[in-house]
């Protein structure tokens, strides 16, 4: 009997912690000094990497979605101007035949003070794929911080609601 129990807890403990992997919550970035938080929908999880990065999953859908420093954009002007280095980032993932869609724009956010999208055509796999990046400062005088998703065009158009939804989330601390 003993066996039998501890067997159940075991397995109730296991799923709990998967459960609690996938289920939606609000995450605070950078893991240290956090400066904004954002809120990830039901089916997505979160990960820090050793460089500090932050990924987010969605369960069966393959995409590279990840959270950094904007290192190199300091003001308006550098986040304008970034679609070259974007272009040469992108490759080191396989994104091939690169093109910007257009410049880089504007993007209204509910809660940031300033935000800039550009996105980058390409294959990946030998399939048409889209490079998102939005730049953007939480708060007036912050930081700038990098939001990257890379997918075939089917993989964003399945999750676009998802993000679109992690990406108005985002509230400065």
């Amino acid at each position: 009997m003993m066996k039998l129990t501890r067997f159940f807890a075991v397995v109730f403990l296991v799923s709990f912690a998967a459960a609690a992997q996938l289920r939606a919550g609000t995450v605070e970035y950078p893991k240290t000094d956090p400066v904004f938080t954002l809120t990830l929908p039901d089916g997505w999880q979160s990960n820090f990497t050793q460089d500090g990065s932050l990924t987010l999953e969605k369960t069966g859908a393959e995409l590279l979605c990840s959270i950094m420093p904007a290192k190199d954009i300091t003001d308006d002007a550098s986040a304008k101007a970034s679609v070259p280095a974007f272009t040469e980032f992108v490759k080191m993932f396989g994104l091939e035949d690169v093109k910007a869609a257009g410049p880089v724009t504007d993007v209204p956010l509910p809660n940031v003070a300033k935000a800039y999208g550009v996105d980058l055509n390409g294959k990946l796999g030998g399939k048409d794929a889209v490079c998102k990046f939005l730049i953007f400062a939480p708060k007036e005088g912050n930081k700038y911080f990098m939001l990257v998703v890379m997918g075939t065009i089917e993989t964003l158009t399945a999750t676009s609601e998802d993000g679109g939804k992690i990406v108005k989330s985002i509230t400065p601390k």
